[in-house]
């Protein structure tokens, strides 16, 4: 069979170093795809659910979640989170939707699974909770 020149050329390398550095191929080139280290993480190790309470997994075991709740004047609020951290929750963020308001948010995380949300509204000198959104952020694994 007829070789192109191409195909002269590979044949005529010593080592598979050689023929990737022929072809211009990379250390990508060398890599298996999967989760693990050194690996290329294929698109299916990016699972979410992007709702408008949703998640997003990363393929290291990071989990971002997002979502939105609303407070109340008589307690604590509390919040699950679409799916369970199995791990650490590292951190929660909120921000109320209330522009109109200087509102203050605080989230106390209680476990991976959920956590306890409450908005104060500050006016002429009083600290009052108050009912309002907020939208929130939480990072875990």
């Amino acid at each position: 069979t007829a070789l192109s020149s191409i195909g002269r050329n590979i044949i005529g390398k010593a080592t598979v170093a050689d023929v990737l550095t022929y072809l211009g191929l990379k250390e990508a080139a060398k890599r298996d795809v999967g989760v693990g280290a050194g690996q290329i993480p294929d698109m299916s190790s990016f699972t979410a659910s992007r709702a408008t309470t949703g998640w997003q997994k990363l393929p290291g075991g990071l989990i971002i979640q997002w979502g939105q709740a609303a407070t109340n004047t008589s307690s604590l609020v509390t919040v699950a989170y679409p799916i369970p951290f199995p791990n650490n929750v590292f951190q929660v963020i909120g921000s109320c939707l209330d522009v109109n308001n200087a509102d203050i948010v605080a989230i106390n995380s209680t476990d991976g699974v959920n956590f306890n949300l409450v908005a104060w509204v500050a006016t002429s000198g009083s600290v009052l909770r108050t009912t309002t959104p907020v939208k929130w952020i939480a990072i875990g694994n």
